[in-house]
């Protein structure tokens, strides 16, 4: 396992733990997808991480910083797609660092933080006893969904179905918030999952919980790399037993 840091002024460092051996069965694939600083396997059944980070800072110099000393580690890293959750910071770095790289955010992110304004703007009551009200709802839900560049599209025809259904003043606040919010703010090209195989970080999620539950809480640091490093050891098992991953096969 490498291990390096990258210093961020002000005083602020980013400890940074890379996994070689799955660096380089990555660079044999063909299309490189990284969901935060994990990557699938070509088979798309599992989600291995590429490298950790501990980092006291998480501003965009940070992760621009970041980014460009695991870059220098594997100077071929030079992935697809690359999806994250809606972290302003984080992606502006990704798309300094990797300029050519596609940039999608989580449709679960999204989805949350709709639900979250639809509590907000004290809708939960109406679209819980009303079928059109969640239909409205789930149309909203649905508008990454869209082609590139016709997201203004659907939420209009969102717009169109709550006039219909003579819900539109009751969902005006929350179309305004989609419009200023996703569509202004975060910018259609990054909101759009239309065509991704895989629309939610979920499964990075998924991993950050299995290490979770095999580390105590607090443990000093030396004693978390050496975790990291068990578990590439069972992801390299792992992958040679299911062969998954070209290059590698069972013991």
């Amino acid at each position: 396992m490498r291990r390096g840091y990258a210093a961020t002024p002000p005083g602020r460092w980013s400890l940074v733990a890379a996994l070689p051996r799955l660096d380089r069965a990555w660079l044999q694939c063909g299309e490189r997808n990284v969901w935060e600083r994990s990557v699938f396997t070509p088979g798309g059944t599992q989600i291995l991480p590429l490298a950790y980070a501990l980092m006291e800072s998480r501003t965009e110099m940070a992760y621009r910083d970041l980014f460009t000393f695991v870059r220098r580690v594997v100077p071929e890293l030079d992935p697809d797609y690359f999806m994250t959750d809606f972290e302003v910071a984080q992606q502006n770095a990704i798309s300094e660092v990797f300029p050519r790289v596609r940039l999608s955010g989580c449709l679960w992110h999204f989805s949350r933080a709709i639900c979250r304004n639809v509590r907000a703007l004290g809708l939960h009551d109406l679209v819980r006893d009303s079928d059109n009200a969640r239909r409205v709802v789930r149309l909203c839900l649905a508008i990454p969904l869209a082609p590139p560049g016709q997201l203004y599209d659907a939420l209009n025809t969102v717009v169109i179905e709550a006039r219909r259904l003579n819900l539109h003043d009751r969902f005006v606040d929350l179309f305004n918030y989609l419009r200023a919010t996703w569509l202004e703010g975060i910018g259609q090209r990054i909101l759009c999952v239309f065509g991704v195989r895989h629309r939610t970080n979920n499964v990075a999620e998924a991993h950050h919980l299995n290490l979770n539950s095999r580390i105590v809480r607090r443990p000093n640091v030396w004693r978390f790399i050496e975790m990291l490093r068990e578990m590439e050891d069972i992801a390299w098992r792992n992958l040679g037993a299911s062969g998954d991953w070209p290059g590698t096969k069972s013991c």
